[in-house]
């Protein structure tokens, strides 16, 4: 694929191909692991919220790693869901948030770079909630 394809692809809310691929053309099982995906996402925000929350304020380093931790896994989670959706924006962020929970060298972590990647994430998800419905129908629409 040419860099242009690769980046395209990359900045869909929605890899329609893959997404519909994974599904064999069934649109409203998609939109059904879609709206799913976006059911789970609300636990798992206010589960950030929760870890954030802990990392900002914890003095002490094994509250802090188990923040990190939690968060590590959460973004992991909605790192796969998200691949296997086709929403690779969510999944991309996810993913350097979850090498950003890794990254703690003698304790220190860049709490900067996870709220930054965590309010993103947030950002992206939400583009897939006001748009999925729409750009399911479209797909649909062109390829039936």
């Amino acid at each position: 694929a040419s860099k242009a394809a690769v980046m395209s692809k990359e900045n869909m809310i929605i890899d329609m191909e893959m997404a519909v691929a994974q599904v064999d053309d069934d649109y409203e099982f998609l939109k059904q692991l879609i709206d799913d995906f976006l059911e789970d996402w609300e636990t798992r925000s206010a589960a950030f919220t929760t870890s954030l929350s802990k990392l900002e304020s914890s003095t002490d380093s094994k509250a802090s790693e188990a923040a990190l931790e939690s968060l590590r896994k959460d973004a992991h989670a909605v790192k796969g869901s998200a691949l296997n959706l086709g929403l690779n924006r969510v999944s991309s962020v996810a993913k350097l948030l979850e090498l950003q929970a890794k990254n703690v060298k003698d304790g220190n972590f860049d709490l900067a770079k996870i709220k930054e990647y965590t309010k993103s994430l947030r950002t992206h998800v939400e583009e897939v909630n006001k748009e999925h419905e729409a750009i399911l129908k479209a797909h649909e629409q062109q390829n039936s």
